[in-house]
């Protein structure tokens, strides 16, 4: 009888433990909070029980109850009536009140004809996960010959075997018996012959122990966790004793001169005395449970010291900062590491995210939790302040950090790049200083650098200065060159269809060779040979050397190259839009319109240069487009003079 032992002291460190007062495990500080363990109490106590089948409903009936009378000389059976209601009646209710010895009460199913007519099932729900320490049943009838425990861990949906109990295991569960002392596995189910005795004839019990230290020892054993998890217990009677064979065993026991069973006054209606070998009278197979007892902790995984009824629903009454029912989760904004049961060893509470105040959400990163060597693991969400990062420690773009610590509100400052003498918005994130286009100084962009002037264009807002130096000699001097235009063009600002059309070509290019002045001299002093590749075509005239990523040599008159703007830079993009030269081209022949040799184009005197930006693209191809259904039509004619 170790099994109904170990149920009794169980039994008694529960009335110790429910008296006392909850220990209070969150601590102040996070070295302060040590494991929360909730006492074991009597969860069968008050929870509504669901039968099969209940004596006396929908209509009474007569049975016959054994019962030991040593004045008749042995047991008899008495014959009593199960009514619906009242004194006679045996609901299901009875199974989970008060126990009074000195009035007893119990639930009762219906009369059988045979041993195994049917099976009768009692089902528990206990409203949340609890973690099963014991499980203890007292008859009030005979003890079932083969009985088996079920739980459920989602409320009823699914059912696994807990426990089995039968006088012949291999017979009815096809599994050899086993005690729990011999448990090798935390999830075997096993099959016990203990409680299976037709003795005594009433109020033998049936204890079981999920494990064999009544749950205690569970931290860092997921797999016992599991097993002592339930949320539903169902008890299925599958077979009766027979209470002939009891009768004999008592004739036949050593003890046959005691009372079994027979503490208490049992309330019954008047019952009549029938003698033994009476075949009329009422079937006594059936099954009746006075008591049914299961100790539970709520499960808390170690993070509550005691459950609470909130809105009819029991919950957890979490510490550590998780959340959750059974404390299962971080509570919001505590995700820094992992969500892990507490041991006695380490409460492991949820730490708050770092967001250097400037967020208030948060969620847990196992892959940043690694890359930092498994001490933090948060990743912030919308990081106010102009902030950015895991943490909200970074500036972002337009932003850099001032001399104010990362947690001050106003840690990040703009960098206010000037939108004309800038690259972008952004800046340097320490220095603050911008990214400014060429000939443009200061650190927000504002001013043209030594020997750029200040031109009126927004893609070249700092263009060279142009002075030239002149030597004081004897010799007369050349007349000097006509004046270049005070300011580049800004064509696509102001672009028609019209003037598309009044172009030659239109490319995109991307400069692979600028010559030197030296060079150019040497060559031809009229022209400058530019050399590059075309990116796109958007209008070539009738020229067919211009090819699409093929090299070109674009050649530009000296006067058209001093005053060009922008000036021209090695590897970068521009649109080049002209007209093909009509003239000499000095010892080469004169060339009509649209005429190129290897791959050469010369510009004439309706030509514009600009440096290529992403929105020219669908504007060009709008135009293009025009252009050519215009021509199919006879229009699109013009020509520059």
């Amino acid at each position: 009888m170790w099994l109904l032992h170990s149920c009794v002291v169980v039994m008694a460190i529960l009335v110790s433990t429910t008296s006392a007062i909850v220990s209070n495990c969150g601590g102040s500080s996070l070295a302060d909070m040590t494991k929360c363990k909730p006492p074991v109490e009597n969860v069968a106590f008050g929870k509504p029980v669901r039968s099969s089948e209940t004596c006396g409903v929908p209509e009474d009936e007569e049975y016959a109850r054994w019962t030991d009378d040593e004045s008749q000389g042995g047991p008899i059976r008495e014959v009593e009536t199960c009514r619906s209601s009242g004194r006679n009646s045996h609901p299901v209710t009875y199974l989970t009140d008060v126990d009074d010895q000195n009035n007893r009460t119990y639930w009762q199913s219906k009369t059988m004809m045979r041993l195994d007519e049917r099976e009768v099932t009692l089902t528990m729900s206990f409203g949340k996960e609890y973690e099963i320490s014991y499980v203890y049943v007292n008859f009030n009838s005979i003890r079932p010959r083969a009985m088996a425990i079920y739980k459920s861990q989602d409320n009823g949906r699914s059912w696994i075997p807990y426990q089995y109990f039968s006088a012949d295991c291999l017979h009815h569960f096809n599994i050899p018996p086993k005690e729990a002392e011999l448990r090798v596995l935390d999830n075997e189910v096993l099959c016990s012959e203990q409680y299976s005795s037709p003795l005594p004839l009433t109020g033998g019990s049936v204890a079981f122990n999920p494990t064999t230290n009544g749950g205690d020892e569970l931290d860092n054993k997921f797999v016992r966790q599991e097993w002592v998890t339930a949320t539903d217990l169902k008890f299925k009677l599958i077979s009766l004793n027979n209470p002939v064979m009891a009768e004999q065993q008592m004739h036949l026991s050593t003890t046959s001169g005691t009372k079994h069973g027979r503490g208490g006054n049992w309330r019954r209606s008047t019952p009549r005395k029938v003698p033994r070998n009476n075949v009329s009278v009422p079937s006594a197979f059936y099954y009746a449970v006075n008591d049914i007892e299961i100790g539970a902790r709520c499960k808390c995984n170690g993070h509550a010291s005691r459950c609470v009824k909130k809105n009819d629903q029991i919950k957890c009454e979490c510490q550590h900062n998780t959340a959750g029912d059974n404390c299962e989760k971080c509570r919001s904004y505590y995700h820094d590491r992992p969500w892990q049961r507490a041991t006695a060893e380490n409460a492991n509470p949820c730490i708050i995210c770092n967001c250097n105040g400037h967020s208030n959400r948060c969620r847990y990163s196992p892959e940043t939790f690694l890359k930092n060597g498994r001490n933090t693991g948060s990743v912030c969400h919308k990081c106010r302040h102009h902030t950015t990062g895991n943490n909200c420690q970074y500036c972002k773009d337009g932003f850099f950090r001032s001399n104010r610590n990362i947690t001050h509100p106003r840690a990040c400052r703009p960098c206010k790049c000037h939108r004309v003498g800038s690259v972008g918005t952004t800046c340097n994130p320490t220095t603050g200083e911008c990214l400014c286009k060429t000939g443009v100084t200061g650190r927000r962009c504002t001013r043209c650098a030594k020997g750029f002037r200040q031109t009126r264009s927004s893609v070249e807002p700092c263009g060279p200065s142009g002075s030239q130096p002149t030597s004081v000699t004897s010799t007369p001097t050349a007349p000097p060159p006509p004046p270049c235009r005070n300011s580049c063009k800004r064509e696509m600002l102001k672009m028609t269809s019209s003037k598309f059309c009044s172009y030659h070509f239109v490319i995109k290019i991307e400069v692979q060779k600028r010559p030197t002045p030296a060079a150019n001299q040497a060559r031809d002093n009229r022209w400058v040979k530019v050399v590059g590749k075309v990116e796109h075509i958007f209008k070539r005239g009738k020229s067919r050397s211009v090819k699409r990523s093929a090299p070109i040599q674009l050649m530009m008159r000296r006067q058209q190259w001093n005053c060009i703007c922008p000036k021209i830079r090695h590897n970068r993009h521009y649109l080049v839009m002209g007209s093909y030269y009509h003239g000499s081209l000095g010892s080469t022949p004169s060339a009509a319109a649209g005429q190129i040799s290897k791959q050469q184009v010369y510009a004439g005197s309706n030509f514009v240069v600009m440096t290529w930006q992403d929105a020219f693209k669908r504007k060009l191809r709008k135009f293009a487009s025009k252009a050519k259904k215009a021509k199919k039509m006879g229009g699109c004619s013009k020509k520059s003079k």
